[in-house]
């Protein structure tokens, strides 16, 4: 059985945002969440929680502290799973006629140096349970970070669910490399489980640094230091493939944006015989944001192929952003759910990462650091 996690990045903007919070983020998931229980089944929602961090030390009694706060219980109740997102850029944030971030705070490796720790810690008693309670302002490293995203979800989802334990990360913007002292850290801390590695993706950017063109023979894998990986799946992109589906293989093309990224990438010129190839040697992400429904059926069908599905239990996970839900994606994402229930239950499945977890936790998993 391949297992499909469809795992939603709960974040706004990272760079400017063009409408409210509410809009941004809590109206997308809501969505989201009515087609889940519609449909009756669950997704894992990575909380970036140093948003909320930044939004208390600027505003403590801001509507979008609460709603945030809310929103992961609501999507606990309703059998979802929250899990831990970190952009730790925003913990050097500052509001200046909107949100004023460095790039280079980026990655959460910025804050496994000394030199790059910051005293500018969220002070004060957050209308949210269980949340840091910082007087001191005491420097903040990539350790204090981790450790507050995990107490912050603990503690506001173990009001309600005392089973609920956070075990999974994603790295904001893929962002993980080098692994093995983060890795080691996330996993002296409680995380078990990781969902950071976008398969076959490289980029290099002054916030981004990260390559995983890598092969191996096994879909899930456990690093050195006892991570398990459940990596984003990707298509091979095809000019043939492209011409017979047309429009069912081009990227999706939404009807309404909201923001914009924290960075632009700079395209370089190329003639087209160049573009070709390159499109033809290349994979993207399978991302219910960008790709169409029948394409992701498409690299399903490949994953399930290659790594022996029919006699394996094998878990890969697919991307969303509620920030990027419009009527396209939106009708994309439910047809892709609809599709696979009608059609493809005796191939696939949606589980959710914590669910992942206890079943690979007890695998004999082939051993490899990213």
């Amino acid at each position: 059985m391949l297992n499909i996690i469809l795992s939603f990045d709960y974040e706004l903007f990272l760079g400017k945002n063009y409408v409210t919070e509410k809009a941004a983020l809590f109206d997308p998931t809501d969505k989201i969440m009515r087609l889940l229980s519609e449909c009756n089944i669950s997704a894992t929602f990575f909380a970036d929680v140093c948003s909320v961090f930044a939004y208390h030390k600027e505003f403590p009694d801001c509507e979008y502290c609460k709603g945030f706060s809310d929103q992961l219980q609501e999507l606990n109740r309703n059998g979802n799973d929250v899990q831990l997102h970190i952009h730790p850029h925003w913990m050097k944030a500052r509001y200046e006629n909107g949100w004023q971030f460095e790039e280079s705070a980026y990655r959460i490796h910025y804050f496994m140096s000394g030199s790059n720790s910051v005293t500018s810690a969220p002070t004060g008693k957050m209308d949210v349970v269980g949340q840091y309670v910082n007087k001191n302002e005491d420097c903040l490293n990539a350790e204090k970070i981790i450790s507050m995203g995990i107490d912050y979800l603990e503690a506001l989802i173990g009001k309600q669910d005392k089973n609920y334990r956070c075990v999974s990360y994603r790295g904001g913007g893929f962002c993980v490399q080098p692994t093995k002292e983060l890795f080691q850290l996330l996993y002296d801390k409680g995380i078990k489980v990781d969902s950071s590695v976008a398969l076959k993706q490289r980029m290099y950017s002054e916030a981004h640094r990260y390559d995983y063109h890598i092969n191996i023979d096994k879909l899930n894998w456990i690093s050195s230091s006892g991570i398990i990986e459940v990596p984003i799946g990707a298509v091979q992109n095809s000019l043939l493939q492209r011409i017979i589906h047309g429009t069912d293989f081009a990227s999706l093309r939404g009807n309404e944006t909201r923001g914009e990224a924290i960075h632009t990438v700079k395209s370089k010129k190329m003639n087209k015989l160049k573009y070709l190839f390159i499109y033809n040697t290349t994979q993207k992400t399978m991302s219910l944001d960008s790709m169409p429904y029948k394409q992701l059926l498409y690299g399903l069908q490949k994953y399930y192929k290659k790594y022996n599905c029919r006699n394996e239990e094998v878990y890969l996970a697919v991307l969303g952003h509620p920030k990027m839900l419009d009527d396209v994606r939106y009708s994309n994402l439910e047809a892709f759910i609809k599709e696979i229930q009608k059609c493809y239950q005796d191939k696939y499945r949606f589980v959710t990462l914590r669910e992942a977890y206890e079943d690979l936790k007890d695998k004999n998993l082939l051993s490899y650091d990213v």
